[in-house]
C-alpha cells in the first residue's frame, strides 16, 4: 500500500458522507412539502409520499 491511498481513501469517505448527507437533506425536504401541502388540501397521496420519503430518508441516514 503507498502512502498516496490514504489520502485518496479519505477523499472517497467525505464524498461518500457528503452523498448520503445531500440525499438524505433532499428527501427530508421532500418529507416536509408532501407533510406540509397533503395537510393542507387534506390528501392522503401527499401524506402517503410523505411518509414514503421519511421512512427512504431513515434508512439512507442509518445504513
Amino acid at each position: 500500500m503507498s502512502s498516496g491511498a490514504v489520502p485518496r481513501l479519505s477523499f472517497e469517505l467525505s464524498q461518500a458522507i457528503l452523498a448520503k448527507f445531500m440525499a438524505g437533506a433532499t428527501l427530508g425536504a421532500l418529507t416536509l412539502f408532501f407533510l406540509s401541502t397533503g395537510r393542507k388540501r387534506n390528501d392522503p397521496g401527499r401524506l402517503f409520499w410523505a411518509v414514503v420519503c421519511a421512512l427512504a430518508a431513515l434508512a439512507v441516514l442509518t445504513f
